[in-house]
């Protein structure tokens, strides 16, 4: 299969999809997602960054930068996916994905949800998770690697500011409230 490089996701305004994802990346490199609002998912999550589907790894840097999910995240075969998901199901993330200047409000279940071997290289900064249906960071039981967040905030959460089912490493760096 060929891999997908340099693609772009900008400036979009997406609504009550009836299927899937609303924004999903499937490996390969420098991806861009920038300035769309996302709102009121009826099934998975609002942005999906996912090794599956038999998919090319990822490289590079995917930005994901600006971005505002609203009521995304729902319950799908069995899944309560979060807003955003970091998924290695199939095999590990490789990159960087630097995710800045999110605001996910009223999410369904998560707002940041990591699940499968090796999420690495996801960097999170000035990031607000407000009034989250269940926990504003979640990492789900065998899930490893390592994330860094700077400035992340969350608000109100359901359940949990943030919890953490298995070793995944979240940094944090002092400025990050609620969790």
């Amino acid at each position: 299969n060929p891999t997908n490089n340099n693609d772009i996701f900008t400036s979009n305004t997406i609504q009550n999809p009836w299927r899937a994802d609303r924004l999903a990346i499937y490996g390969g490199s420098n991806y861009t997602i920038t300035d769309n609002v996302i709102s009121d998912t009826l099934n998975q999550s609002g942005i999906m960054v996912q090794q599956g589907f038999s998919s090319n790894s990822f490289g590079g840097t995917t930005n994901i930068l600006r971005n505002t999910l609203i009521r995304c995240g729902a319950l799908y075969g069995g899944m309560k996916y979060g807003a955003i998901l970091f998924w290695a199901n199939q095999g590990a993330l490789l990159g960087a994905f630097d995710v800045d200047s999110l605001i996910i409000n009223n999410c369904t279940y998560a707002g940041i949800q990591y699940d499968g071997a090796n999420c690495n290289g996801v960097t999170v900064s000035n990031t607000q998770i407000n009034s989250p249906g269940t926990d504003g960071i979640q990492v789900l039981g065998g899930t490893s690697g390592t994330s860094t967040l700077t400035t992340t905030v969350v608000n109100s959460p359901g359940t949990n500011g943030s919890i953490n089912l298995a070793s995944v490493t979240l940094n944090k760096d002092g400025t990050d409230v609620g969790w």
